[in-house]
């Protein structure tokens, strides 16, 4: 009995092997089969996004105002049964319509005329032969309104130096050596300013200087006092808009200088003189009443004086 139990087990050992062979066959054969419609699926895939592309594109020619005709399945044909055709011209017709290309002239980045083609998306192209337009005269005509069009120039013009630029190179070059100034070059430099308003009587020249002292120097102690001297120059020289100007520049950048109720009056007085005579009284009513016991106070009351009596 032992014997024969023994030997039981062994006769299964060839059935399993064989199961397991057949277990692994049914597997590839599924493997094989799920690869073969997975490729299936990837081509179906590729024909769509071709065909969303051919899509595409129709629509953008349908937005150009063409759409190209569409071709007619064929079926396929071998080379050895190839029949050769003889090419056939499509008809021009209103769906054949191609758009319009026009062109236009446009100005690069150095100045030249560059033409720029652009597509007209109302227009298309009827086949109808293109319009020529002839620009400038003829050669019958060249001759006789070649002098009528030919324009004199002044060529002496390119010699003379040019005022804005020479004006400007000058500036440059005297603060370029106004920086090296000591301060009693400084001091003698609005002297000489204040001596041309007052002795050499000349309001103009004077006016050049300060405005010259006041450009090359801002941040000298002199500075407010030549900017309400140049305001007393643009005063004598009836320059009322400008002398608005400099006065109120001077309160606005040097609102603690002792100048500032004498340049209250001067704005008072460009005021009054530019027809705006309330704004120019209440400043000069405001000196009097904050510096009452400054010159400027007593210039402002003489002024207000005459005004009364007129």
């Amino acid at each position: 009995m032992r014997a024969i139990d023994l030997a039981v087990p062994l006769l299964f050992v060839p059935l399993l092997g064989t199961a397991a062979c057949a277990t692994d066959a049914a597997v590839e054969q599924e493997l094989s089969q799920l690869r073969r419609q997975m490729h299936g699926l990837q081509q179906e895939v590729q024909k769509q996004r071709l065909e969303i592309e051919r899509l595409e594109g129709r629509v953008t020619l349908m937005s150009l105002g063409a759409e190209p005709a569409r071709a007619e399945p064929t079926a396929p044909v071998s080379s050895q049964n190839a029949i050769p055709k003889k090419a056939v011209r499509p008809e021009r017709g209103p769906e054949r319509a191609l758009p319009v290309v026009r062109m236009s002239a446009k100005a690069d980045a150095q100045g030249n005329d560059v033409v720029v083609p652009w597509t007209d998306p109302g227009a298309q192209d009827d086949g109808s032969p293109p319009i020529l337009i002839k620009l400038g005269p003829s050669k019958s005509d060249a001759a006789t309104t070649a002098s009528a069009e030919r324009l004199e120039v002044d060529r002496t013009v390119l010699d003379k130096p040019d005022p804005v630029l020479s004006k400007a190179k000058k500036k440059s070059s005297r603060r370029a050596r106004n920086k090296k100034a000591t301060r009693a070059e400084i001091r003698k430099a609005y002297d000489d300013a204040l001596d041309m308003l007052r002795d050499a009587k000349d309001p103009a020249g004077a006016l050049e200087a300060f405005e010259a002292f006041v450009d090359d120097f801002p941040r000298s102690r002199l500075a407010d006092n030549a900017l309400y001297w140049a305001g007393e120059c643009q005063l004598e020289l009836e320059q009322w808009s400008s002398a608005k100007v400099t006065f109120a520049r001077l309160l606005r950048s040097h609102p603690r200088s002792a100048k500032v109720p004498y340049a209250k009056v001067g704005l008072g007085r460009a005021r009054i003189a530019l027809g705006d005579r309330v704004e120019g009284e209440a400043l000069l009513r405001e000196v009097i009443e904050k510096y009452p016991t400054s010159g400027a106070a007593n210039e402002a009351s003489s002024i207000l004086g005459a005004k009364e009596s007129e």
